[in-house]
């Protein structure tokens, strides 16, 4: 359980296996439930089924991301990066990202960072971005860590 006393809703491992082992979506959402107990995927904000094998397919669904995000919500997000990289290796790995506009309303920003790493932990400590600006979503420095990380 979170410092927030927020916990996982207990689908989201199961999600975040799915989402790994068989690329389901291109990204995911996560919220807190509306009773703020729980951390639960934002169903309305579901990535695409796809797959991609270029940076250039790649950036276009990640750039999407910029539609979703609100300046007063939080939200946690796994992308699934897919792209070859210029030794000409593929690379499909899952980043997580934690979005929090220095906009957003401070009780919320306090919820949401006290509950960050458990949800992170819950998704397997993949690489971590934070995201306080749309102008911080830059898809070729993302891209470079993910290529760099185990």
């Amino acid at each position: 359980m979170a410092m927030s006393g927020i916990k996982m809703a207990p689908e989201l491992k199961e999600f975040f296996n799915t989402m790994n082992i068989k690329k389901t979506h291109k990204y995911a959402f996560f919220k807190l439930s509306s009773d703020q107990k729980f951390v639960v995927l934002d169903e309305e904000n579901l990535g695409p089924k796809v797959t991609t094998k270029t940076k250039e397919e790649d950036k276009v669904y990640f750039e999407q991301l910029k539609n979703v995000l609100e300046t007063n919500e939080p939200r946690y997000i796994l992308y699934d990066f897919g792209f070859q990289g210029k030794e000409g290796r593929e690379y499909r790995k899952l980043g997580f990202m934690y979005w929090c506009s220095n906009d957003c309303p401070v009780k919320k920003r306090m919820i949401y960072a006290s509950t960050k790493d458990d949800v992170r932990k819950c998704f397997g400590n993949k690489p971590e971005f934070q995201l306080n600006e749309l102008s911080d979503l830059d898809y070729e420095e993302f891209s470079d860590v993910m290529a760099k990380a185990k």
